[in-house]
């Protein structure tokens, strides 16, 4: 699966404790990736935590979106170790979460489940400010996942075959 596994930089104990209590983090190369635990008590909380933690080492907050036995989402799981993938993360905090787990609140938050994987950017607040998903490559190579990635942790203008309006709001009636 991953591998071998180093701590993330140090933290002031006390932010640190707090925002482990429902992740567990690692290191993978350089790229610094967060489990977000099933027990998580809201999303919203736990993306601003995370986001806190991302600025504090001065990187991106980026929610990377799985299910389990999806074959796309391990794709990019086995690209993380590449060159290509490491250059593309490298200031990125990834913060992977099991969209079973949370379907209900990311649907809240308008952010979209229906094709994985999915990435979503974050403010410095925790708020989702960009979206993609694995339709914006073709195939699932560590370059073009890379490519799409660091154009899209960057916020680089690249063509986008998805673009991300914030998702339907749930007051919204469609036509």
């Amino acid at each position: 699966d991953y591998p071998p596994l180093e701590t993330l930089p140090a933290l002031p104990e006390a932010e640190y404790v707090e925002a482990k209590r429902a992740t567990s983090s690692r290191r993978i190369g350089d790229v610094m990736l967060t489990d977000v635990d099933d027990n998580a008590s809201y999303l919203s909380t736990t993306f601003e935590e995370q986001a806190s933690l991302a600025e504090k080492a001065a990187r991106q907050a980026v929610v990377w979106l799985v299910v389990p036995d999806c074959t796309a989402c391990d794709d990019v799981a086995s690209a993380l170790t590449t060159p290509l993938m490491q250059r593309a993360l490298s200031r990125v905090l990834l913060i992977r979460l099991n969209v079973q787990q949370f379907g209900a609140e990311l649907q809240q938050l308008r952010i979209p489940t229906s094709q994985l994987p999915g990435f979503v950017l974050l403010s410095e607040s925790g708020t989702p400010v960009d979206y993609v998903h694995n339709g914006e490559w073709d195939e699932p190579t560590p370059d073009n996942i890379a490519h799409v990635l660091e154009g899209f942790v960057q916020r680089r203008a690249f063509k986008r075959r998805f673009p991300w309006r914030g998702g339907p709001r749930s007051d919204e009636t469609p036509i």
